[in-house]
């Protein structure tokens, strides 16, 4: 059976909504399982939606043209999960799902905890940003005063 074949029965049989490089390893050389996502991107069966990353696709009822099938917070959340990751909401759309706000979040942002994450999620003008525990003052004052002891101890 062909390589492409093979991914996209995969895909149609999972239920999963997004996937990572690694979920097709199994199935080719790394340059067939490329050839074979490319050919299915072009398809439009799936989209690319990040950096080894695709999603199911459907085709838009407006221009035709194929869109992810699930919102891109609950993709960016599956992707990251797969990669390792346990995202959460993003300070300000904690705030406003807590009732602490009246402000609709701008946007996809989600918090990747103590990680830094690199990879690019996005499809459009849709892109999802990442906040972690740096910039959480309290998590910063404390390395903060660390780095202050550590320094006194060397002099």
């Amino acid at each position: 059976m062909i390589v492409k074949d093979r991914i996209q029965r995969s895909i149609s049989r999972s239920k999963a909504n997004a996937f990572v490089r690694a979920d097709f390893t199994g199935f080719g050389s790394p340059s067939q399982v490329s050839r074979a996502l490319r050919q299915l991107v072009s398809e439009g069966r799936i989209v690319k939606i990040g950096t080894a990353a695709w999603a199911k696709a459907k085709a838009s009822s407006l221009t035709g043209n194929p869109i992810p099938i699930q919102p891109m917070s609950d993709l960016a959340d599956e992707v990251l999960r797969k990669i390792g990751v346990d995202p959460e909401p993003g300070y300000f759309i904690r705030r406003y799902n807590q009732g602490q706000s009246r402000q609709v979040p701008p946007g996809i942002t989600v918090d990747t905890g103590t990680r830094r994450i690199s990879r690019r999620i996005s499809f459009g003008n849709q892109v999802v940003r990442y906040e972690n525990d740096f910039r959480n003052p309290e998590i910063t004052n404390r390395r903060l005063d660390a780095r202050e002891r550590s320094r006194q101890s060397d002099r």
